[in-house]
């Protein structure tokens, strides 16, 4: 006599993989699911299914859904591309736009390429956050002074001060004492 085999466990895993979102996985890796998935509906409706029956079934469905592939998540780089895509990078020197420019090239090629890893949206989305943050304005004539960039200008003539007012002190000083 044969006994039929218990569907319980069988039950409880179709009813997990069923709730999955077929737009959260790789496609490859979900129409594998698929397959094992209705292999697995077909047992539950087999009256006669034996216990190996559907406990290899059931652990086809559990593999497959084990080998599922989540597709990467480029939520981020979406944003920050979206962001950015229209920037004007004219006014910034040749060397940060084009760096800029690449970058978003990049994440725009990053975001078509159905295939891309986490690890390359990550890259892509942390290569286009440091060329914008690297977008550099050219040195214009006025904060320029004698090969000096403005801020270097500005230490020069704060140092030249610090000399000075010392010195024209003591110049006074003596120039008191030999008054008096």
């Amino acid at each position: 006599m044969l006994v039929r085999g218990d569907k319980t466990r069988l039950a409880a895993a179709v009813e997990e993989a069923s709730a999955l979102s077929e737009n959260e996985y790789a496609e490859d890796s979900f129409a594998a699911l698929s397959a094992a998935l209705d292999t697995a509906k077909g047992a539950l409706q087999n009256e006669d299914a034996m216990q190996w029956e559907i406990d290899s079934v059931e652990n086809a469905l559990r593999a497959a859904q084990s080998a599922l592939v989540r597709l990467a998540d480029k939520t981020q780089l979406t944003a920050a591309y979206d962001e950015w895509k229209d920037f004007s990078a004219d006014g910034y020197t040749q060397e940060s736009a084009d760096a800029f420019r690449s970058a978003l090239q990049n994440a725009k090629a990053v975001l078509d390429d159905a295939d891309a890893t986490q690890e390359e949206i990550d890259a892509a989305l942390a290569a286009l956050q440091a060329a914008h943050g690297a977008l550099a304005l050219p040195e214009t004539a006025e904060e320029t002074q004698g090969g000096c960039s403005g801020s270097a200008a500005g230490a020069s003539l704060l140092f030249a001060a610090m000399l000075i007012v010392p010195a024209a002190i003591v110049a006074r000083r003596k120039n008191k004492r030999n008054v008096q």
